[in-house]
């Protein structure tokens, strides 16, 4: 089996567990999310915990660090824990617009560090 190879399997079953754990992930965001809704709070431990998950890098290739999923996989992320949380669902939407467009922008030093910051876990 060649390094590429390798490599590409590493890749999926770091997809495959991201998404895996996509349930148990939105009940732990959405655990309180009406009460914080009444209090006005904003969801810092919803984001904490979306962070840890890794989905942020979702729309990275994988051969630049990230999870190398598809457009459907991220709507699939977002309309998943928006029937959880929709206020931590809203501000994904603009992430991974934002991670969109980096991607598919001409490579410079600026994007790729922004690419280095989602592949960090930074968002």
């Amino acid at each position: 089996m060649s390094s590429t190879t390798l490599h590409a399997s590493a890749s999926t079953s770091r997809l495959r567990d991201a998404l895996a754990a996509l349930p148990a992930l939105a009940e732990e965001i959405g655990v309180d999310a009406a009460q914080r809704e009444v209090r006005r709070e904003l969801p810092f431990a919803a984001f904490d915990a979306f962070r840890r998950s890794g989905l942020g890098a979702l729309r990275i290739p994988a051969e630049r660090g990230g999870l190398g999923g598809s457009l459907e996989d991220a709507i699939h992320v977002v309309t998943t824990l928006a029937a959880a949380e929709s206020n931590v669902a809203h501000a994904l939407r603009v992430h991974f617009d934002v991670v969109e467009s980096m991607r598919l922008a001409p490579r410079t030093p600026f994007h790729d560090r922004q690419i280095r910051r989602f592949v960090g876990r930074t968002f």
